[in-house]
């Protein structure tokens, strides 16, 4: 059995401030805790226990990967300003994974010189609006290949 000392986690110092900046995570990892120690005692089928973990890894997946995308989008739109000289204005983006929809302001960016409108979050991140992920599509096509339709 795999042994981790606190010695072993990077930064655990400052893992409560990190999960107190973000109350909805904290949240998540205290469900997972309360549903592991089996805090209210309810759970004794194992179907119910597993279809209580599946809910929370698909809120936790998809408020990992929603906290992601804000990160990407400041990040990239920063670099892209202060690349060129450019305008723009915030539009919503979204596109589909496992986890469920992902959705994020987008700074859509027209450069002044060339006149080319620039997308940085999705040129970075590799996704386009109304799109899905390749795990979703995967997903989809090992559903359709293991269940085939009427």
């Amino acid at each position: 059995m795999l042994k981790i000392s606190p010695d072993d986690l990077v930064d655990a110092k400052t893992l409560p401030d990190r999960l107190a900046a973000r109350p909805k995570m904290m949240a998540k990892v205290v469900k997972m805790l309360d549903l592991m120690e089996n805090a209210e005692g309810d759970l004794r089928r194992a179907d119910e226990a597993e279809r209580q973990v599946i809910e929370i890894m698909r809120e936790t997946g998809q408020e990992l990967l929603s906290g992601w995308a804000g990160n990407v989008a400041e990040v990239v739109t920063a670099e892209a300003r202060i690349a060129a000289p450019v305008v723009g204005h915030a539009k919503k983006f979204y596109w589909y994974t496992t986890y469920g929809t992902i959705t994020v302001e987008e700074s859509c960016l027209l450069d002044k010189a060339t006149k080319k409108l620039v997308r940085p979050f999705s040129e970075a991140a590799g996704v386009r609006c109304r799109s899905h992920s390749l795990p979703l599509e995967r997903a989809i096509t090992d559903f359709g290949v293991d269940i085939p339709f009427g």
